[in-house]
């Protein structure tokens, strides 16, 4: 992982293309390689459900214990509905993975990481107000969104990625962002081919 404060990572796929698996696995490896405050934000925790499971997942990889190197937060009430909203990491140094609401981006002043699943759904503007000086990786699901998802691929990532052009063209003592687009394209619920993807 590259500890650039400034980066944003778009992975951008159809649905069914593991995307939040993808971002799990990613914060693992982030858990890892010693990042200490990731955040993870969609439009409800319910929608990080395989994300954080791909998450412990990695730890499993990792050799990470339950109760021992972490614990998982559950969410209570009928807002979160039992949804896991904080995983708190123990193994080298306390490390935090913690949801927050979308439009919760005043909590962002001590992020290193954050994690943006989904970011079709939630409305622009509020995707908008989430980026910052820090590592972003954002996945958006490219169809199915009645244009909220065109609207973001088009906009956001089309801005994002044409600043960091401009800043690679411009003396290297500025220091823009880094933007780096990642589309997955293979089907992991279907064979390839299969009519119902079509």
């Amino acid at each position: 992982l590259d500890k650039n404060l400034r980066s944003t990572v778009a992975l951008l796929a159809a649905r069914g293309r593991g995307k939040s698996a993808t971002l799990g696995l990613a914060v693992a490896g982030a858990i890892a390689a010693g990042y200490s405050n990731i955040f993870v934000t969609a439009p409800s925790p319910e929608n990080l459900k395989t994300l954080f499971e791909f998450v412990l997942k990695g730890f499993d990889s990792l050799e990470y214990k339950e109760d021992v190197d972490y614990d998982v937060v559950k969410g209570s009430g009928t807002e979160f509905k039992k949804a896991t909203v904080r995983i708190n990491v123990y193994k080298k140094h306390r490390q935090t993975i913690q949801y927050i609401q979308p439009h919760e981006h005043r909590k962002l002043s001590q992020v290193e990481l954050l994690v943006v699943d989904e970011a079709a759904a939630i409305p622009l503007p509020i995707v908008k107000s989430l980026l910052g000086p820090y590592l972003i990786f954002i996945s958006s699901t490219v169809n199915g969104y009645e244009g909220t998802g065109r609207s973001l691929s088009l906009k956001l990532l089309q801005q994002l990625e044409e600043q960091s052009h401009m800043y690679k063209n411009l003396d290297s003592s500025i220091s823009g962002r880094i933007f780096k687009k990642i589309e997955l394209s293979e089907s992991i619920r279907y064979a390839s081919g299969d009519p119902i993807e079509s």
